[in-house]
């Protein structure tokens, strides 16, 4: 079964150097940092990331679209002028990690995944979503990224195992 384009967050239960803080049980926990609700993932079970971008954190999270870059779409443009481009989060069960936009970039970027409507926001943490069957070992929720042009967007992806940045090309390649 072919897995959607996807990205994923987390967040770790008691904070240490390298680790994102601990967030609050739902929603937004401060100013532009949201949890990602777990529930109701659009897709769940072993394997998972085969279908992906390559794009991620091997054994953590990956984003999934087909080709070489995540295609650009004008329009669905919020009131910032942030364009809406759709791509799935997929995420290893059980993994807490947080996701952010480069402040740098706040004005530019924003992301959003999960099933209840999350707003766009520069920070987003996953607590470690649950299985939701015993033989699931990956979850999937729709979103995507927010941005006011065609770019190389950088992601910091923050989890036990350290910090890393995961280059998406929206539109435009990664150098």
């Amino acid at each position: 079964m072919g897995v959607a384009a996807v990205l994923v967050l987390a967040s770790c239960d008691s904070p240490s150097p390298g680790e994102p803080p601990t967030p609050s049980p739902t929603g937004t926990t401060e100013a532009g940092v949201q949890d990602l609700d777990c529930a109701n993932p659009i897709w769940a079970g072993p394997g998972g990331t085969e279908n992906t971008s390559g794009r991620g954190v091997p054994g953590l999270m990956a984003l999934t679209f087909s080709g070489d870059m995540l295609q650009w779409h004008e329009g669905n443009a919020d009131d910032a002028g942030l364009h809406f481009q759709k791509t799935g989060l997929a995420l290893r069960v059980d993994r807490p990690l947080q996701i952010a936009v480069p402040a740098t970039l706040r004005g530019e970027a924003k992301i959003s995944w999960g099933t209840n409507s999350q707003q766009p926001t520069g920070t987003l943490r996953i607590r470690g979503c649950p299985a939701p069957g015993p033989e699931d070992d990956w979850v999937v929720y729709p979103g995507g990224v927010w941005m006011a042009k065609p770019q190389c967007l950088p992601l910091e992806v923050s989890s036990t195992g350290g910090k890393t940045t995961v280059d998406i090309p929206v539109g435009a390649p990664c150098p």
